[in-house]
């Protein structure tokens, strides 16, 4: 499908001069493209081109971060168990390995917990909140995922746990009742900078602990390198506190000497010292951590991310490395068969979004063939398939339109949903259900069907 370039124009034709002058005559065309990004004074040109931790927010400015930080920080003395609870792409399980790792740094019994994507599905679940039960938690902290958990977080309630909420996603109306709620996209938060990542505010996190131990906050850029996985392979916006965050962090992953970094590109044969773009994390080092998750269970990258030695990481990466073999097989084979679908559609009612469906597609690539279909496409779409008595989907959205906000006007359609402007989840009751398919490894048969078995709805 080819392209139509359409030349933006800007609101103000004087700012470019203003800012070829602000900065010793720029050349023409650069000053234009950034003043298209927004970009209208010297000061932000400097950030723009120089960006540095001057330009950090004080992380205390999040709203309950204070409170998060305290208890986090009773934790640490008093020996209190903690589970950290992640999710299961590349934001989560950097975040998981980095709250988990800076906790038992401080001699804290630390846990981690990792949905399964297939049996929990996404967010808090009650197995998981059993499981820092069982393993004697006093305290849950949930990392990228959460914002929606309101029976979840009355559940930890009711077996006596305190559970903190950080996470980066749209809220609805009411927050879970939690001990504290992190979200700068609160309605109520009037933090400078909305769009970190999950493990951006696992980070922020850390900072606020060491702050309220009287310890040096610097301590936290340790851990900069996970931070730069997650900020790429979510696609946040690349500004603010984001582009100083991974600006640094590039340089961090570059000498990275995390064991199971440098395991996962070695086996993706990357050279970290050639880490010089986002574009070699989303397409690279992403997609491997990605594929535990989507393929077997995301847990194995948050153990690759702490290994402590090469010894222990090596298998780990050389496992990620098949499992995302695998992954790219069937990626390939739903694609294939999602654009016939798509092009069926469009030649028969040109619709502004599409949405597609097949019982057999495979539950963890269906995000990955929603963004490459918008990319060929340009409409919003959405990929469904079953999974055992619902139908789950992945949206993936364009520019100038909130894929949130479009599945919240049909929120009492579903069962669940979540996400973002560009990026979202959903589930909802099929309504016919063929025979049930066991939990797929593979590109797997069986399935049910949705409105009456249509293929491409």
């Amino acid at each position: 499908m080819g392209y139509r370039w359409l030349h933006r124009s800007l609101d103000d034709p004087d700012v470019v001069p203003r800012l070829q002058r602000a900065l010793n005559d720029l050349d023409l065309p650069l000053a234009r493209a950034l003043a298209l990004r927004g970009i209208t004074t010297f000061e932000e040109a400097k950030h723009f081109f120089r960006a540095d931790r001057s330009a950090l927010h004080n992380p205390e400015g999040i709203r309950n971060m204070a409170t998060a930080a305290a208890r986090l920080s009773d934790a640490i003395e008093r020996g209190e168990r903690v589970l950290v609870y992640g999710d299961y792409d590349v934001d989560g399980t950097t975040a998981a390995a980095l709250l988990t790792d800076f906790l038992r740094s401080r001699g804290i019994d630390t846990s981690f917990f990792i949905p399964d994507r297939y049996e929990d599905g996404y967010g808090l679940c009650r197995r998981g909140l059993d499981a820092a039960a069982e393993r004697d938690a006093s305290l849950v902290v949930a990392l990228d995922c959460g914002i929606a958990g309101h029976e979840e977080a009355a559940y930890a309630q009711e077996q006596g746990l305190d559970l903190i909420i950080a996470d980066h996603h749209t809220p609805k109306d009411t927050l879970p009742e939690a001990l504290a709620v992190l979200d700068p996209k609160r309605t109520d938060d009037d933090y400078p900078f909305e769009e970190l990542s999950g493990c951006g505010l696992a980070f922020k996190l850390v900072q606020a602990t060491l702050l309220h131990r009287d310890e040096d906050p610097e301590d936290a850029f340790d851990y900069l390198d996970l931070l730069a996985l997650s900020t790429a392979s979510d696609i946040v916006p690349l500004h603010g506190e984001n582009r100083v965050l991974m600006a640094e962090g590039l340089q961090a992953l570059q000498n990275s000497m995390r064991p199971g970094i440098r395991a996962l590109s070695e086996a993706a044969d990357l050279d970290l010292q050639n880490v010089t773009s986002t574009g070699n994390i989303v397409f690279t080092l992403g997609p491997r951590i990605n594929a535990a998750g989507r393929m077997d269970h995301a847990s194995s990258a948050v153990e690759l991310l702490q290994a402590s030695n090469f010894e222990e990481a090596e298998p780990l990466a050389a496992e990620l490395e098949k499992l995302n073999r695998e992954r790219r097989r069937i990626d390939n084979e739903i694609e294939e068969e999602a654009i016939e679908r798509a092009e069926r559609q469009i030649t028969a009612r040109s619709p502004h979004a599409l949405m597609l469906y097949d019982p057999d597609w495979h539950l963890g690539v269906i995000g990955i063939v929603a963004s490459s279909i918008v990319e060929r496409f340009h409409k919003p779409t959405i990929l469904l398939t079953h999974n055992g008595d619902e139908v789950k989907g992945s949206a993936r959205s364009i520019e100038g339109i909130n894929i949130y906000e479009a599945l919240a006007d049909c929120g009492d359609l579903l069962t669940q949903f979540g996400g973002h402007d560009h990026a979202a989840g959903m589930s909802a009751d099929a309504v016919h259900q063929g025979r049930r398919a066991g939990r797929p490894r593979h590109h797997r048969l069986g399935g049910g069907s949705l409105l009456g078995g249509a293929q491409a709805v």
